[in-house]
């Protein structure tokens, strides 16, 4: 068998992932905060990155007169970079290309004045660490209370123990008689003072479950005999399973009456101690909102917080006086520029396609949007 040169054409199809097409798209998956971490981590990472600050409107509106000498300049001063890529809202792939010629200082001040021309506010706003405080924890309030009540020697012993069994739903994991063996002390002493710290604040704490939990706030509110306390006491697994009539079966009143009771009992607390607790609270920052107005849905994006960013003028005049940088100075700034123009597009085309995204999901699914759920 004789062996052959032959030529063969096939056409293949591929898509090649860009460091800056990997960018796009690691930025589209972020959510706000993660955006603005990510936001601050370039900032500290390249030197030609500038957030647009409303002191700083006179740097980018100087009169004409003092722009022209450096704009003439610059024009004989162009190098030959690569243009950042523009990603096409139609197509999943980027195109890319270099430009021969560019003019740097039209070019930058385009993307200087894109962040600049919204009609967004620039509120400088407190962070919420400055203006929240520490909350104080369920057993450091309960432990002021016990010092300032006139217990004994005895009764704050007692009392210590009983509120460092207390877990943070504000309810006691110990019993009397575990306790009692505990500290030494009889069951008629422990009982007593831990009746005492049941009428501490929050109402309803040092509870060894729901059903006593409630029946103390029902106490505190002096519903002592009336129907919320006869449910509470004989009918929770009717009331859990919202069987009301057999509750007004079972009492021999009405059903009006039992729903009445329930209005009360759903407005106690089963977990007194949650107020008190220490978790640290994580804010949601949604990305954009969706308004109702009369018939139509209004869409805006999110960008309180947001900063706006820009090429940073001082190496803009450096790049402006070219001749003047050594040749790894002006690579080094070239690079750092194209970094920091490609990120301000990135996030430009993120806004974006969020956007269209919503516009999309307001369009189809508008009628899931004015339907009534009732839940």
């Amino acid at each position: 068998m004789a062996l052959q040169l032959k030529q063969s054409l096939n056409l293949s199809q591929q898509l090649i992932m860009t460091p800056q097409l990997q960018q796009a798209i690691k930025l589209l998956q972020l959510s706000k905060l993660e955006l603005l971490e990510t936001i601050n981590q370039e900032m500290e990472a390249n030197p030609l990155l500038d957030e647009h600050l409303q002191d700083d409107e006179d740097d980018i509106k100087q009169p004409s007169d003092e722009k022209k000498p450096e704009k003439e300049e610059a024009d004989t001063l162009q190098d030959k970079v690569e243009e950042p890529i523009s990603m096409d809202d139609q197509s999943s792939s980027i195109d890319e290309h270099i430009k021969e010629s560019i003019d740097w200082e039209s070019y930058l001040s385009e993307y200087n004045t894109s962040w600049s021309e919204t009609s967004y506010e620039n509120r400088e706003l407190p962070s919420f660490e400055s203006i929240t405080s520490s909350k104080t924890s369920l057993h450091t309030h309960l432990m002021w209370q016990l010092n300032m009540c006139y217990f004994n020697k005895t009764q704050t012993d007692i009392g210590t123990h009983i509120i460092g069994n207390i877990d943070e739903d504000g309810y006691l994991k110990s019993s009397v008689e575990e306790i009692a063996e505990n500290t030494g002390f009889d069951v008629s002493e422990v009982q007593e003072t831990l009746t005492l710290i049941q009428d501490f604040d929050p109402v309803g704490v040092a509870a060894t479950d729901t059903r006593e939990c409630l029946l103390i706030q029902a106490k505190f509110q002096n519903l002592e005999g009336t129907v919320v306390e006869k449910i509470i006491l004989d009918h929770m697994p009717n009331l859990e399973n919202k069987q009301y009539n057999k509750i007004a079966k079972n009492l021999g009143i009405s059903i009006a009456e039992v729903l009445s009771a329930i209005s009360v009992i759903t407005q106690f607390e089963p977990k007194p101690g949650r107020q008190y607790n220490d978790e640290e609270t994580i804010y949601i920052s949604p990305d954009i909102y969706v308004f109702k107005i009369g018939d139509a849905y209004e869409i805006m994006l999110n960008e309180d917080g947001m900063p706006k960013l820009r090429i940073n003028n001082y190496y803009r005049q450096i790049l402006a006086n070219g001749d003047s940088l050594s040749l790894n100075t002006k690579q080094y700034i070239q690079d750092k520029l194209k970094s920091a123009a490609w990120l301000i597009k990135s996030i430009h085309q993120r806004q974006r396609t969020i956007y269209k995204v919503t516009e999309s999901i307001v369009h189809f699914q508008r009628l899931f949007l004015t339907r009534e759920w009732h839940i």
